[in-house]
């Protein structure tokens, strides 16, 4: 199954996420720009659209979801850089460490659910999550070293992809369940490619964020008429 191969590609990627970060230092700004644009493109015209389509099963509780997984990700990084003490910040680490695990727990089973209903779905969700697995701070190598180091916890976390595939594959998930889980991974998306991926002041140039959304855009577009 696709989604089990993509499991494994991000499996991967985030087990060697120190390798991928060094490989993309040159022009990693740029690249962000552009990555933030595909991803801005994505939730605008895929995942916003698929979280209305889901306001008939939980009505405007989806969107509950949706301003929890933000807000989550903001509190957490707030929460961290506001307890300097080396006990706080063990303790902050592994509950980053959890929320990393949850958040792509979830896209696994999001990956599961794409790919089942085509191909293409899945593989257009597949690739903004890429780029954000490899060059925001929601990655194993923003976790702090007495966690990302110990190889059996940076195994299970590198794998929580690939564990969210399983799961979906044979446990049935409700739809009123993915549609949370979905509003979840929205929020969080969101919060990520704004903070993360767009960067702020004069860092980046605007070129490339426009390339990024046009270039998606386009591709969007053309799978609406597939």
């Amino acid at each position: 199954m696709l989604a089990i191969i993509f499991g494994a590609i991000l499996a991967l990627i985030h087990y060697f996420n120190k390798f991928f970060y060094k490989k993309f230092t040159a022009g990693r700004v740029s690249l962000m720009s552009f990555a933030g644009g595909i991803t801005i493109s994505y939730i605008f015209l895929f995942l916003l659209p698929e979280v209305l389509e889901t306001v008939e099963h939980l009505h405007k509780l989806a969107f509950v979801f949706v301003l929890v997984g933000f807000s989550v990700l903001h509190l957490i990084e707030k929460h961290i850089w506001n307890h300097p003490a080396r006990k706080a910040k063990t303790e902050l680490a592994e509950a980053h460490a959890i929320i990393f695990f949850v958040y792509y727990l979830l896209i696994g089973i999001i990956l599961v659910k794409l790919t089942r209903t085509s191909i293409l779905m899945g593989t257009i969700f597949f690739i903004p999550i890429t780029f954000h697995t490899i060059l925001s701070k929601i990655s194993l190598k923003e976790i702090h070293v007495s966690i990302s180091e110990k190889t059996i916890i940076k195994v299970l976390l590198s794998a929580s992809t690939l564990i969210g595939v399983f799961l979906a594959i044979y446990i049935n998930i409700a739809p009123v369940v993915y549609h949370i889980f979905l509003g979840f991974v929205v929020g969080a998306l969101f919060y990520i490619a704004i903070r993360d991926m767009l960067p702020i002041g004069r860092k980046g140039d605007p070129k490339y964020f426009l390339a990024g959304v046009i270039l998606y855009a386009i591709f969007m577009f053309l799978t609406w008429t597939v």
